[in-house]
């Protein structure tokens, strides 16, 4: 067998100058690492520090590792300077055992391995060769502990075969010691942080609570409250920084105070407790539960939900249950009865309500509310309740009738005779459904508010004191295109452009000092576009102290693009229209002007900057009414409204007849404001009321044909009878005929001087069927010189309508006189008159030449007409007297078939 020597020592020096000054070194080693420990460097500068200081050692070529466990229990490779690259990706994430070279079996043993030769040893059979392949002859391991626990291994590999002296084992043992030593550091560093994070995160959690919770401790036989967060503190009207370190009384009123006290002595007694309570309006459920420590209760906490709206819910039903005559009855939980046969005696109303059957379903029969899954639960329960063992309150599961399972908590007491014999057992029951619900809900809250910071989809991200990014979410990548390995450490201004670091940093500097800022800044993206920002920074405050800033970032770059684009539109609007000839003036919401072109304020007598900010009703339009303001009213309810003549108010006080349209601004869904056109139509009233003149003075002309026509056939009649009578032929009934008929001419007569004659408009109730016969009375003569039969189809018990029977009449007149004049001899008119819904339709259809299409469209505009010599003012002023009537013109034509005009008027 083949002797190894021990290349530790040195046969040329004194034994006793040898060992000193292996001492020495060994000291050396252990004085430079606990330094670097103590200094705070990384464990991953340490352990480098480590294996390089121990092959510095070696008079002889060495190689050190050191290996850590992972979770799994595997080996992972954290430190090997000089081993070949190769050996060290085969040594990566190898599994411990006891043939897994000295490393595995120093971990799977928790003891020191030497391998002094790896060609011969067995514990190296899985990874013998390739240790081989890399010139590795001998590997001596020891694993490293902390309390017990294998946390890794230290190993030296020799080029040559060789054992450890007994220096060198303690040189392994000094290592592996002080590998431990920085290892534990590095993981209680992480644990404080860990705890740190949680802290922080946990003080969140509270502060977004929407109950609240506190805590107390007793002291000099005083309950003092020392921490306390929630939604629910500021709700009932208290202020967190003025609870902590106040008592009850200091709080609350003598009373309430004396309430409360009995419950914070049970809970600093050790019990859970539970209670209700209401301030300033607010109904809260506090829940007590004592701390304890070394089996002493050192602190209570308590969690308060607002129970307000479910005292509310829970109040109306008593109000409904107030005829009910037993407490029992009145209670809102199921309670029941059993007896020792196991068989229901008593159920409650609310028993009935919360599982569904009927008390003649229930009573004397075995309990039915018990899933099959909780039978045997329920058997323990009645055996422990009949044998008067004390059962507290626990939580389970009922069936109900419809076959639903709630969850449900029971308090269940035995029931006892005279002699203190257990003879049935009785059973509180109540539905917690929503009470895990919450719970769920609460559950669910939490993690929904640890996922807030990382799945914003702004950017979120916080800041030590220094301004140092600490941590940020994704959203960094979409904001600025920088992963988060990419920020974290560095400043923010780096990021932020130069000409905003020093306002963006005062606003960093006000958030430090206690002030949330919210502002606008410019950073540079990583492809070193300019990203704007709206920016929040709130402080970040631990135990009192402001530890950093939290910064919330939204992208507004193209918000901004749109805000210089619409000022680009507005300076084009302005333009536009100072350069429109019309008045346009704008109205917010407060009814103010906001804008008004140049045209307008000349109009008005004023210079534009007179009119901003003064309202319509202060200054042009002051003859109105609020209510019967068209744009005020369009600011109501979004109506488009049109004005075709009403007086505007001059700055000298003079006025002018005006028409506009209001029309309304719409933003997001809401009205913002009104936009007025107005235009003066001084000029148009003047021609329009000339138009009127001429057209009643062409009409009277052409009527005057047919009027001559239509008296002279009563004149004639007149004539022969005189004539009569001049013979001696006296008969009574000539006078008769005579009579009638110079009423016909005067009927005529007076026909013609009122359409020739302006007349005042007067509404009145008039029967439309005899206007209308009146009028084709009138027309008829012009109709049978044209070879027109006009015929006339008019129902019975027409609806009076509100309307100038003069004007009308002239309308009728323009149709039939347009209709005689385009139909050909023998050709037939036909007038009709009926009531359609709540209208009543008049129709004139001819059989003459029609109308192209192409000008249908246009018959109703001034001096357009399809006749040789018309002036096209008939039918214009036959429109407007409808249009003002209320009423609608509709034509329908068609070449060498005829023409048809439809009038709605109003009923």
């Amino acid at each position: 067998m083949e002797i190894l020597t021990e290349r530790g020592s040195n046969k040329h020096q004194n034994g006793e100058l040898v060992l000193e000054s292996k001492i020495e070194s060994i000291l050396d080693l252990h004085t430079f690492m606990i330094q670097l420990i103590a200094r705070g460097d990384s464990l991953s500068d340490v352990l480098r520090a480590l294996a390089e200081k121990l092959e510095g050692h070696f008079q002889w070529k060495t190689y050190c590792s050191i290996l850590l466990t992972d979770k799994a229990g595997s080996l992972v490779l954290a430190h090997a300077p000089t081993l070949p690259l190769e050996y060290q990706k085969m040594l990566h994430l190898i599994k411990t055992g006891p043939k897994v070279g000295s490393c595995g079996a120093a971990v799977y043993c928790k003891k020191t391995v030497i391998s002094c030769d790896i060609e011969k040893d067995s514990l190296w059979d899985d990874i013998r060769q390739e240790a081989l392949r890399y010139g590795l002859k001998a590997c001596w391991s020891i694993p490293i502990l902390i309390d017990s626990r294998v946390v890794g291994t230290f190993a030296v590999y020799h080029s040559e075969v060789c054992a450890p002296s007994a220096h060198e084992i303690d040189m392994l043992e000094t290592c592996a010691s002080l590998a431990g030593l920085a290892i534990e550091r590095e993981q209680r560093i992480k644990l404080e942080q860990q705890l740190q994070a949680a802290h922080k995160e946990m003080k969140h959690l509270f502060k977004n609570h929407q109950g609240m919770i506190f805590k107390y401790r007793k002291e000099n036989g005083q309950f003092i409250h020392f921490f306390g967060d929630g939604q629910l503190i500021e709700k009932i009207g208290l202020n967190t920084k003025e609870c902590i370190g106040k008592s009850l009384s200091e709080l609350m009123s003598p009373e309430i105070a004396a309430q409360k006290e009995m419950y914070y002595e049970q809970a600093w007694n050790g019990h859970e407790t539970s209670y209700e309570g209401e301030l300033n309006g607010v109904h809260y459920i506090a829940t007590m539960n004592p701390i304890f420590r070394n089996g002493k209760v050192t602190e209570v906490i308590v969690s308060c939900n607002d129970i307000t709206e479910l005292k509310k819910t829970h109040e109306e039903l008593r109000e409904t249950q107030e005829l009910l005559e037993s407490l029992v009855n009145n209670t809102g939980d199921a309670i029941a009865t059993m007896n020792a046969s196991g068989q229901v005696t008593y159920v409650n109303p609310a028993y009935v309500e919360l599982f569904g059957w009927q008390e003649h379903e229930i009573l004397n029969q075995k309990v039915r509310t018990v899933p099959d899954q909780n039978k045997a639960e329920f058997e323990r329960l009645c055996q422990s309740t009949f044998s008067d063992k004390k059962i507290n309150t626990f939580e389970t599961e009922r069936i109900k009738k419809d076959g639903s399972v709630i969850p449900v908590s029971i308090t269940p007491s035995p029931l006892k005779n005279k002699s203190g014999l257990v003879t049935g057992t009785s059973v509180i029951i109540r539905d917690i459904t929503e009470q895990k619900r919450i719970k769920q809900e609460l559950e669910e809250n939490k993690q929904r508010y640890e996922s807030l910071f990382f799945f914003n989809p702004d950017l979120v991200y916080s800041m030590d004191v220094d301004g140092v990014i600490m941590k940020a979410n994704i959203s960094i990548q979409n904001t600025l295109g920088y992963t988060l390995d990419e920020v974290k450490g560095k400043g923010y201004e780096t990021f932020i452009e130069k000409q905003f670091c020093t306002e963006t940093s005062g606003y960093f500097k006000k958030a430090l000092q206690g002030t949330p800022q919210n502002y606008e800044t410019a950073a540079i993206h990583k492809n070193g576009q300019r990203v704007f920002l709206q920016v929040t920074n709130v402080p970040i405050v631990v135990n009192k102290q402001i530890v950093g800033v939290h910064g919330i970032a939204k992208d507004i770059t193209e918000r901004k693009k749109s805000q210089q684009e619409m000022l680009r539109l507005k300076q084009k609007l302005e333009l536009v229209l100072d350069s429109i000839g019309d008045g346009i003036y704008v109205l917010n919401g407060n009814r103010e002007i906001k804008l008004i072109n140049s045209a307008g304020a000349k109009m008005l007598g004023y210079e534009v900057q007179e009119l901003q900010g003064k309202t319509p009703q202060d200054t042009f339009r002051c003859f109105y009414e609020l209510e019967a303001c068209l744009p005020y009213q369009t600011l109501l309810d979004g109506n488009i409204r049109y004005a075709a003549d009403e007086l505007f108010l001059k700055k000298d006080g003079t006025s002018f007849p005006a028409e506009y349209v209001a029309s309304p601004i719409w933003e997001n869904g809401t009205i913002s404001g009104v936009v007025v056109a107005f235009r003066d139509i001084s000029k148009k009233k003047m021609s329009e009321e000339y138009l009127l003149k001429s057209a009643k003075l062409e009409m009277a002309g052409q009527l005057a044909a047919g009027v001559a026509h239509e008296i002279r056939n009563p004149l004639t009649s007149i004539q022969g009878f005189i004539q009569l009578l001049e013979a001696g032929m006296n008969k009574p009934e000539y006078f008769e005929i005579m009579r009638s008929e110079f009423e016909r001419i005067e009927d005529i007569i007076g026909e013609f001087l009122a359409l020739a004659k302006p007349q005042a408009i007067t509404f009145q109730k008039n029967d439309m069927g005899s206007l209308l016969q009146q009028t084709i009375q009138l027309m008829n003569a012009q109709a049978i010189m044209q070879g027109v039969e006009v015929i006339s189809e008019i129902e019975q018990d027409l609806p009076l309508v509100e309307c100038d029977k003069h004007q009308l009449k002239q309308v009728f007149i323009n149709i039939i006189k347009n209709a005689i004049e385009a139909t050909h001899y023998e050709g037939q008119l036909l007038v009709s008159c009926k009531k359609s819904h709540s209208q009543l339709h008049i129709m004139f259809q001819d059989q003459g030449v029609g109308i192209p299409e192409e000008r249908i469209k246009h018959l109703f505009e001034p001096f357009y007409s399809t006749k040789e010599k018309g002036t096209g003012l008939g039918l214009m002023i036959s429109y407007k007297i409808i249009e003002e009537h209320q009423g609608m013109v509709k034509v329908e034509s068609e070449e060498g078939k005829g023409t048809t005009f439809h009038i709605y008027l109003p009923i």
